[in-house]
């Protein structure tokens, strides 16, 4: 079996965390104890691109995910502009 082929055959979910930012309201946040509130850094979109293309490749067809430990509505068009990519 190939590693594309294992990949296919046990990776269910890709998660991407598209920005850095939480508020950590959450009551079941991994995050309270860690600054997350400081300025917002972005999945470089070469990165997110890469990702996506090596996907494509391989006919990824399971499921893709945008959380994380991030607020993704906290910058909405920027998120909603990087989800229109994939």
């Amino acid at each position: 079996m190939t590693n594309t082929e294992r990949f296919k055959a046990n990776i269910r979910m890709v998660e991407l965390e598209m920005h850095s930012f939480c508020n950590r309201q959450c009551w079941f946040c991994p995050n309270q104890f860690i600054d997350r509130q400081g300025p917002v850094q972005w999945l470089d979109e070469f990165i997110l691109d890469k990702v996506l293309s090596d996907l494509a490749l391989i006919n990824y067809d399971n499921i893709i995910t945008f959380s994380g430990n991030c607020e993704p509505f906290s910058q909405r068009m920027e998120f909603i502009d990087k989800v229109h990519i994939v």
